[in-house]
């Protein structure tokens, strides 16, 4: 015969249940130091930079379509007043 593998038995107490909520509830931490070789910091700085590259081609990809469609949009009223 097998045995199934072993479950906590369950709550019966009000002092466990209260226990148990504040393991579970998140809680605040401060990092006051850590400590990292300086040859290890330059490499993720150099990789943090290379990061860096698409993320702005993709900010500067959308700025440029805002304008893209601001100037359509403006360009289009010019024209349509002086017209007239």
């Amino acid at each position: 015969m097998t045995e199934s593998p072993s479950r906590p038995p369950p709550l019966t107490t009000n002092q466990q249940r209260v226990e148990l909520q504040s393991s579970l509830a998140p809680q605040r931490i401060s990092v006051v130091d850590f400590d990292m070789p300086f040859g290890r910091m330059v490499i993720f700085m150099i990789k943090w930079a290379f990061a860096a590259i698409p993320a702005l081609i993709i900010v500067w990809t959308v700025i440029l379509c805002v304008f893209f469609v601001l100037a359509v949009f403006f360009g289009g009223l010019a024209a349509l007043s002086q017209h007239h």
